[in-house]
Order: structure tokens, then C-alpha cells, then sequence
């Protein structure tokens, strides 16, 4: 991931494209003809109602800081546990590689939300622009899978001249999609470009990301079935992902990822270790509000979201995910 290169560019970019939406519905001024209004404690997040503002604030209620009490750019890293913009990229590229299964799932699923994968990858400019906050459960104690929340993520449609930000994109795209056409994949669509914002930084780092299709569903034109689907899958990995725990496919052609958090191993390192059924997290989801559209429970929205047995792959940092002889998929380094 090219960290921190053409920050002040990308930062003047951003102020021109980001399209504001509801932290909540992310409905668009733009493309709803709603009204947003500012958090007034801590001026950060946008509602487009009351009733939004209020949904949200069970994962909202933790991030919202008065402006006046977040003080400069040093106190906002050590929230972090780091000093240095460039130990925060480095923390956040940590983070993304952590949770790189579940991204995969999210933003494939985020794309058929937001016009099909068809429309997406082949619209010039359409990006994907994620912004990281402060982790629900950070405890500045290393753990990479508890160092960022994920208040937002979203298809951003008008970065019509997108070209300046990415003006070597044709070749990295030629890239990547020879990278991941060498390992053959019926569901593998194309590759888009995307923006993460941590904010209060402003520390920008811009990579690009592999789009599935749902197998044997219609990816581009999706029926009211496919949608709520894709948006219980994005309800929860947005609900794991800020609570740091991680997803992960552990068995021989599994159709559903196992939930799991790191541990600290006799040698200090950080390891995956499995910590809730999907029965309990059922249970405990529901009670702490989370809601899922289809009222399935979360093995049937799995197995309907993954109903051919591949695990996805990942290019942050060069490595992806292939099958071992043993039949678990594993990081193995890219030759790219």
C-alpha cells in the first residue's frame, strides 16, 4: 500500500468529491434530497433524521468526542498508541491486512449495494472511499485487530476525473488483474480503486481492492432477496469489525468464516483464536440492537452469500489468500 503519498493532493481531492451522506442510511444530499445536520457534540457524523441519529448512536456513542476536548494532531495519535502519522498508516495497513477476509466479504457486498458490480467496474471513476475512526475497543496494547472502527464505506460515484489521483491506475489495474487471474475463480469480477481516510488526521492511503459476484446470483441487477442479504453480510462485519473481532475461514470448503479475536501467544505474537458461535452471536447481536433485515439466522445469510465454497483474496501489501494441500486457505506472498 503506497501509504502516505499525495496526502495535501488527496485531501483537496476529497473536499471536492466526497458526496456527505448519513452516517446512519447514507443517503446523499445529492442523490436523496435530504437535509444533513452535524453531530452537535462532536460535529464529525450527518443525519439525515432524528430517528437516524438515534439508531446510530449505539456504534456512534463511543467515537463522539466533543470537537473542543480532541485537541491537537498529537493527542489524536496517542489515541491511537502511536506518535507518528506514519506509524498510524502503518497500524492501518496492520488492520486492513487483519481483517482482510472480512473486507473482502464487505466491500464486494457494499458494490452490489451501490449499482451492481457490472456498473461499478466499468463506470470511469468510481471508487471506494473508507474512513477509519478510533476503535470501539482499542486499548492501545498492539492488538492490530482493535485499532480502527469503520464508521463509513461507500461507493463514491463522481470522482469523474479520477485520473490525477490515480494516474498510473491502468497499469496497476493491468496488474492486479493478471495477478488474480492466474488463480482461476468463477466468481472474480475486476478490481477497483480505493481511498481510506483516518480521520482527524489527515492521513490518507489509497490501494485497490478485488470485487466478487455472489454465485448464482444476479451481482449487477440484484432481486430484493440478494439485497438484503448483502446488507445483513455488511451489517455483520461492520458489527465484528468495530467490536475487533476477526473473521476467518478455518474449515475445507466452508460456505461460513468462523469469529474469532487475537491473543497474545507465548511469543508475543498475535494469533487467531476461535471465541463465538454464530448461535451466540445471534443471541448477543440481538440484544445489543444489531438488526438483520432478513430475520435468517447468520449461517443461513452466510450460506446464502457464499454459496460456492471460495475464500476471497486480497492484494493489500502484495500478499493474497490461496488453498494449502491441507485444504485451509492461507497467506501466501504475491509475485507482484
Amino acid at each position: 500500500m503506497d501509504s502516505l503519498s499525495k496526502v495535501d493532493y488527496l485531501t483537496s481531492y476529497l473536499a471536492a468529491h466526497y458526496q456527505p451522506s448519513c452516517s446512519h442510511c447514507r443517503k446523499t444530499k445529492r442523490s436523496h434530497g435530504v437535509k444533513l445536520k452535524r453531530c452537535t457534540r462532536c460535529l464529525d457524523v450527518l443525519y439525515c433524521s432524528k430517528e437516524c441519529q438515534v439508531e446510530h448512536w449505539r456504534v456512534h456513542k463511543e467515537m463522539c468526542r466533543p470537537a473542543e476536548k480532541r485537541g491537537n494532531l498529537a493527542n489524536r495519535l496517542r489515541a491511537y498508541g502511536v506518535s507518528t502519522t506514519a506509524e498510524l498508516a502503518a497500524a492501518a495497513v496492520k488492520w486492513v491486512e487483519t481483517h482482510n477476509e472480512a473486507f473482502c466479504d464487505l466491500i464486494s457486498a457494499t458494490v452490489v449495494l451501490n449499482g451492481g458490480v457490472q456498473a461499478n467496474l466499468t463506470a470511469s471513476g468510481r471508487t471506494l472511499l473508507i474512513l477509519l475512526d478510533v476503535g470501539l475497543c482499542h486499548k492501545r496494547d498492539g492488538n492490530p485487530a482493535a485499532t480502527f472502527t469503520l464508521p463509513q464505506l461507500h461507493v463514491e460515484s463522481d470522482a469523474d476525473d479520477v485520473g490525477p489521483l490515480y494516474k498510473d491506475w491502468p497499469s496497476i489495474h493491468k496488474s492486479a488483474m493478471e495477478m488474480f487471474l492466474s488463480v482461476p475463480s468463477p466468481t472474480f469480477a475486476g478490481v477497483m480503486p480505493v481511498v481510506f481516510i483516518i480521520l482527524d488526521t489527515g492521513v490518507v492511503l489509497r490501494h485497490y481492492w478485488p470485487i466478487y459476484k455472489i454465485f448464482g446470483r444476479d451481482s449487477d441487477n440484484p432481486d430484493d432477496e440478494t439485497r438484503v442479504i448483502c446488507e445483513d453480510i455488511c451489517v455483520m462485519i461492520h458489527d465484528t469489525i468495530s467490536n475487533g473481532l476477526v473473521l476467518k475461514t478455518t474449515e475445507k470448503r466452508s460456505l461460513v468464516p468462523e469469529i474469532g479475536e487475537l491473543v497474545r501467544s507465548e511469543q508475543t505474537q498475535w494469533v487467531w483464536k476461535q471465541l463465538l458461535s454464530w448461535d451466540r452471536y445471534a443471541l448477543e447481536s440481538g440484544e445489543a440492537g444489531v438488526v438483520r433485515k432478513s430475520g435468517l439466522h447468520p449461517h443461513e445469510i452466510w450460506q446464502k452469500f457464499r454459496p460456492f465454497p471460495e475464500a476471497p483474496q486480497s492484494i493489500t501489501n502484495c500478499p493474497f489468500l490461496r488453498r494449502t494441500d491441507s485444504g485451509i486457505w492461507a497467506r501466501v506472498p504475491s509475485t507482484v
